[in-house]
C-alpha cells in the first residue's frame, strides 16, 4: 500500500446509499455487522488496486524519452523517407494532408 488512502476513520451513521431510498427502506444492524469483513475485505482490495493504479500513472509520468539532436535527426529522416515512399496525392484532401505533414 502506498498510502494514500487509509480506513483509520469509519463512521456508521445509518446513511442509505441505495436506488430505492426512502422511508420504508432500512438495513438492519446485525446483517451489516454479519457482511462488515466481508465488505472491508472488498473496500482493501479495491483501494490497493487504486494505489498501483496511482503508482502507475505517477511512474509513467516520470519516465520520459530523452531526445537528443541525433534522435531528431533520425527521427526526421525516417518521416521524410515516409512521405517520400507514399503514393502521390491525388485528390485535394489528400494533397492537403501531405502538406500538413510536411509542416
Amino acid at each position: 500500500a502506498k498510502g494514500l488512502i487509509s480506513l483509520d476513520v469509519e463512521y456508521i451513521d445509518g446513511t442509505k446509499i441505495e436506488s430505492k431510498a426512502n422511508k420504508y427502506t432500512f438495513v438492519w444492524k446485525r446483517t451489516v455487522e454479519k457482511n462488515r469483513a466481508k465488505l472491508q475485505e472488498q473496500i482493501r482490495t479495491l483501494l490497493l488496486q487504486v494505489d498501483d493504479v496511482i503508482a502507475q500513472d505517477n511512474a509513467a509520468k516520470t519516465e520520459g524519452v530523452e531526445f537528443t539532436a541525433a534522435l531528431l535527426d533520425e527521427i526526421s529522416e525516417e518521416l521524410n523517407k515516409s512521405l517520400e515512399s507514399a503514393p502521390e496525392p491525388k485528390t485535394k484532401e489528400e494533397k492537403q494532408a501531405v502538406r500538413t505533414k510536411k509542416n
